[in-house]
């Protein structure tokens, strides 16, 4: 299927499914629509408000947001040198001051103000969400009040049984941020966090969705986050979520914030992201990983001056660490000629010229014929 034919099918499945929200063809047969509860009726009516708002693409069409953030802390336990709010030591101290939190009064005031017609939610974006304080009574509220879902992004340090029990009925989302698929690598980024407690919580997790009900299991996926110091181990954090039943690995470009992590961007290891892009993708498909992976970072050499117009696309060769830590050796080389004459004649010249440059073979001296008596 081309792409052109492959956007329009998805175009027109789209309408449909925004066109059968708007009349209301969907309904699920085990709530009738005179059995919903208040907050469910208001739900249905955004949603349909806000599908009307795209088919008709009038802005007049007034309706509320499906999905809210609560930025109600910026309190870490971790000290990742790359954060943006908690990498540097004056960062931190700011930021993990408490009397910045939002109150649990205010908080409660917005999620009734936004919750009853929003579908999902999430807690702090510039922290951990779950150190706030009394997030389990916050979790109960915003599912049993007003039936909204949890998109969590967390760090996983706090996911401890008692709160997986809380949190898999109401999210509709976890994510977890791991940046290293070693204990070396993933404890030199992740700073203050435990490798093996880390994948302990995440199997934990994993492994009590499935034993619910498929309509009742959290979306569970990693976030990597791209550096010079992890590029080595995305082949492994393939291989590592498939372990551990993750389906989904999201990863993104390191942003450099501060001049002690300029060497860790992306662009001064082009030639080691290719090659880790390559094996990762693969191991992707073999083990049927969901792996949103930026593109490939290739940079063409400049071309060869000269009638032939030969184009060299390459890069240096270097190690990759693979599971049984193994060194293989890759070496990306493309090289394109404009025609199979051009090609004909390089070799040619190659040949006369190495004809040319080869020494003539000195002639025999006769031995001279003197007369020994």
């Amino acid at each position: 299927m081309t792409p052109e034919i492959h956007c329009f099918s998805a175009a027109i499945e789209n309408f449909n499914r925004l066109l059968s929200l708007v009349l209301g063809e969907r309904k699920s047969p085990a709530q009738p629509s005179e059995n919903l509860l208040p907050y469910q009726r208001s739900k249905a009516l955004n949603r349909k408000l806000a599908a009307l708002r795209q088919l008709v693409g009038d802005n007049c069409i007034q309706d509320m947001p499906q999905w809210v953030s609560f930025q109600n802390t910026y309190v870490c336990n971790l000290r990742c040198p790359h954060c943006e709010t908690h990498g540097t030591v004056e960062s931190r101290e700011y930021n993990n001051d408490k009397k910045r939190n939002m109150s649990d009064e205010m908080l409660k005031r917005l999620m009734s103000e936004t919750l009853p017609t929003a579908d999902e939610y999430t807690l702090s974006l510039c922290g951990e969400p779950l150190a706030t304080s009394n997030v389990d009574s916050i979790l109960e509220q915003a599912s049993n009040l007003y039936g909204a879902k949890l998109d969590l992004i967390t760090n996983g340090t706090m996911l401890t049984k008692r709160r997986l029990a809380i949190l898999i009925p109401r999210a509709c989302r976890i994510q977890i941020s791991i940046d290293g698929a070693t204990k070396l690598t993933f404890e030199a980024i992740r700073l203050g966090a435990k490798f093996e407690h880390v994948m302990r919580s995440v199997r934990v997790l994993t492994r009590s969705s499935e034993l619910l009900p498929e309509h009742l299991r959290p979306g569970v996926s990693f976030s990597y986050t791209i550096m010079g110091s992890n590029i080595r181990d995305l082949p492994l954090i393939v291989k590592l979520a498939h372990c551990l039943s993750v389906p989904i690995v999201n990863c993104h470009f390191i942003t450099v914030l501060y001049d002690y992590v300029k060497n860790e961007a992306v662009d001064k290891h082009k030639a080691l992201y290719n090659a880790c892009h390559y094996e990762a993708t693969k191991a992707a498909r073999m083990l049927g990983i969901q792996f949103n992976l930026p593109p490939l970072l290739l940079e063409p050499m400049p071309a060869i001056k000269g009638n032939l117009e030969v184009t060299i696309w390459s890069s240096a060769s270097f190690p990759i660490v693979t599971m049984k830590h193994c060194l293989h050796l890759h070496c990306l080389w493309k090289m394109t000629v404009s025609t199979r004459m051009q090609r004909k004649s390089l070799l040619l010249s190659l040949k006369a010229l190495r004809l040319k440059e080869r020494p003539k073979p000195k002639p025999k001296s006769k031995p001279s014929q003197s007369a020994n008596y």
